[in-house]
């Protein structure tokens, strides 16, 4: 099941997990924990506990050690509460079930009343405004290796450049196509994938691997 990933807003509609994740400082560490967040939406949770009152919280082994902190809304939002490293790990608990004034009734959690902004916006926009993240989450994507995680990056980058239509134009696609190719179930030719590559100032490059032996 796909999930759509929101981020809370509170009552000032500021962005609060959003504007944690914008402040730091090291953009691998940014990119690893970007690269998590974007994988809840095919259900993968990786490193994840709850913790009370519908919180629960995912972990990154990078740095200090991060955490974020999130609670579904039925099964078909995430909405993203704070996040923060191990140092503060229960105030940053306390105050996420504080910000979302969360509810439990059997097993789903709800928030009423609330804001959000998708995770593909606030990435988006991080893609746009810090150079150093953009390189750093597409080498982190790229090396990892998953496919789903290069779709998601692909529809990240194409938002950032300003959306499917002005893809649509440079790589020659409709936007259907693109919508498709960039989805869950998306499965693009070589030829396509290296268009949108190109549109998106990128390209595939093969390189022999380090201590490999020459034939």
């Amino acid at each position: 099941m796909n999930y759509d990933i929101q981020y809370y807003l509170n009552s000032n509609a500021v962005n609060v997990a959003g504007k944690w994740l914008r402040s730091l400082r090291d953009p691998i560490a940014k990119a690893k924990i970007t690269k998590r967040i974007s994988r809840f939406e095919h259900g993968n949770f990786g490193d994840h506990k709850p913790c009370r009152e519908g919180v629960w919280e995912m972990r990154v082994d990078e740095g200090p050690g991060y955490r974020v902190y999130y609670a579904f809304s039925g099964r078909q939002i995430i909405l993203l509460l704070c996040g923060g490293d191990k140092t503060t790990q229960d105030a940053d608990i306390n105050t996420a079930v504080s910000y979302g004034k969360i509810g439990k009734k059997g097993n789903k959690m709800t928030t009423k009343n609330r804001s959000s902004q998708p995770h593909d916006e606030v990435v988006a926009d991080m893609l746009q405004a810090d150079p150093a993240f953009r390189a750093a989450l597409i080498n982190e994507v790229m090396n990892d290796g998953e496919y789903g995680d290069m779709l998601i990056l692909l529809r990240q980058l194409t938002l950032a450049e300003g959306g499917m239509k002005i893809i649509a134009q440079r790589t020659g696609l409709n936007e259907t196509a693109l919508y498709r190719l960039m989805s869950a179930e998306g499965n693009p030719s070589l030829k396509n994938f290296s268009k949108v590559l190109s549109a998106l100032n990128l390209q595939l490059a093969v390189t022999a691997k380090h201590g490999g032996v020459a034939a």
